[in-house]
């Protein structure tokens, strides 16, 4: 519906695919009606269950398959290449150890269909000097651990909350962070090659 009301609109410029991953404060998903009709039942709960192997290798495989109908579905209304499909994960759910085990999840696997990805990070700014250097580092760290993980050939769209977590649910104006700051962030990405930076403010939109 969405490829259909807008693939034709002049400003639009693609697809994005936000908080795919995200498991609740319990860190499982799949463990509804249709899985225990598809697997069978009992379902796995954690490793060392019987057919554990199984499930993490059944949900990996739906996870590609979303992925790949996913971009079909969108690529059959809207063909232009110039309107990107693009994945993106909070940073520690796309490259956490655990994911494979908790939520079925192999990113690499499920990035490949998709034209671009990207990990957003958070981050808590202040009037220290290197509050700054902090949040570069942050997006050094994110930027360079998805990279290795996803190879040189794809591209990475990199998302960074602007939203300062300590102040952002105080009533008025934030202070933090400064406009100094915020170069500082985005220097770093782009010296790492991103050619696509999104300064998400919180409960704001992009802008």
């Amino acid at each position: 519906k969405v490829a259909r009301a807008y693939a034709h609109e002049p400003g639009m410029s693609g697809y994005v695919f936000d908080d795919s991953f995200e498991a609740g404060g319990n860190r499982t998903i799949s463990y509804g009606a249709y899985e225990k009709r598809v697997f069978g039942e009992p379902l796995p709960r954690k490793p060392g269950d019987p057919r554990w192997d199984a499930w993490c290798k059944a949900r990996e495989r739906w996870w590609q398959d979303w992925a790949r109908d996913t971009v079909q579905y969108i690529r059959a209304v809207d063909p232009d290449p110039q309107h990107e499909i693009y994945l993106e994960d909070y940073f520690p759910n796309i490259v956490g150890p655990g994911q494979r085990g908790s939520l079925g999840l192999d990113f690499l696997k499920v990035a490949q269909y998709f034209d671009a990805v990207g990990g957003y990070t958070t981050t808590s700014w202040d009037s220290s000097p290197d509050s700054g250097e902090k949040a570069a580092e942050k997006t050094v760290e994110a930027l360079t651990k998805i990279r290795k993980m996803i190879g040189n050939q794809k591209q990475i769209i990199y998302t960074f909350w602007v939203a300062n977590q300590p102040e952002e649910r105080k009533p008025g104006a934030a202070q933090y962070p400064t406009s100094d700051q915020i170069r500082l962030l985005c220097e770093a990405a782009l010296r790492l090659g991103i050619r696509h930076l999104d300064m998400y403010g919180y409960r704001i939109g992009d802008y």
